[in-house]
């Protein structure tokens, strides 16, 4: 047999099939069946062992094992009537709901070797069980089956693998931007530590005497959030500084002051050169902890 079925050309093939399949026996009038449908495509019969009453096989006429099979035109209209013989299912049985589903192929639990729509009606409580088990997949895998898939459905399609929507015309406009901006300068980072008081620029002494493995670099902004004060190597003031400028009556009324003090032979404060502080001075001496 195997030898003969090798020898048959596709038409006689075709038609050994259609002679041992039940189904084709049951289209041609050949084996009875509750038939409830038919027209020049399809046929429309009630399952003899039904998970539901009302479970309705439906048939395309002419032999299919499986779905990749069965030309567009033909499956359009199987799907239309499907669709037509749900809806009336619950209009004439009062179903609450229907399964339509495919077993297509011996792996997917397909028994016969003639391609069928199940259309079952449902309500609840009715014990059907078709429940589809939900499992987890790792994100590995589902890269692994996106990969397959796209250029499967492609080629099936007749279509080269489609770009996801505006993705495309995004990143042409990203190169253009790319190729006509400057890249934007850095913010300066300043130098400070833990124990710090102040922030300095990389190359001030002050600096300089803070290990490595304690400096902390920050901009301008970022330093006055986590308290701060400017050296005065950044040229920067805080904002009570500015807020506090000296009005002229004030540094005449300082230098009156002054002078007063030297006259009474008073000791002032020592400032560093070039608005150094003593707190400054003293940063310097503990290896800037101050």
């Amino acid at each position: 047999m195997q030898e003969k079925l090798k020898n048959m050309s596709p038409e006689e093939l075709k038609e050994f099939q259609k002679k041992q399949c039940i189904f084709c026996q049951i289209i041609s009038g050949k084996v009875a069946s509750k038939k409830i449908y038919s027209d020049d495509k399809c046929t429309a019969i009630l399952d003899i062992n039904p998970a539901n009453p009302g479970h309705i096989l439906l048939l395309p006429n002419e032999h299919y094992s499986i779905m990749p099979l069965i030309p567009a035109e033909e499956l359009s209209h199987l799907f239309k009537m499907a669709k037509a013989l749900a809806h009336a299912s619950l209009k004439a049985l009062e179903a609450q709901g229907t399964n339509i589903f495919i077993a297509n192929g011996v792996a997917a639990g397909q028994k016969a070797q003639h391609f069928m729509i199940h259309i079952i009606p449902r309500k609840e409580g009715d014990n059907v069980n078709l429940g589809i088990p939900e499992k987890s997949i790792s994100k590995a895998d589902t890269k692994k089956v996106i990969e397959r898939l796209k250029p499967a459905i492609a080629k099936a399609l007749g279509k080269g693998i489609e770009e996801e929507p505006g993705k495309k015309a995004e990143e042409k406009e990203d190169a253009h931007k790319a190729e006509k901006e400057e890249p934007a300068p850095e913010e300066e980072k300043f130098i400070t530590s833990a124990k710090a008081r102040r922030f300095h620029k990389n190359e001030c002494p002050f600096a300089q005497k803070i290990p490595e493995d304690s400096r902390i670099y920050r901009n301008h902004e970022e330093m006055g959030k986590i308290g701060k004060l400017p050296c005065s190597c950044t040229k920067l003031k805080t904002e009570e500084e500015e807020k506090k400028k000296p009005a002229k009556k004030k540094q005449e009324s300082g230098k009156k002051t002054a002078k007063k003090k030297e006259k009474a032979g008073e000791k002032q404060e020592p400032q560093g050169e070039e608005g150094i502080t003593l707190d400054d001075i003293s940063s310097l001496l503990t290896g800037g902890a101050g």
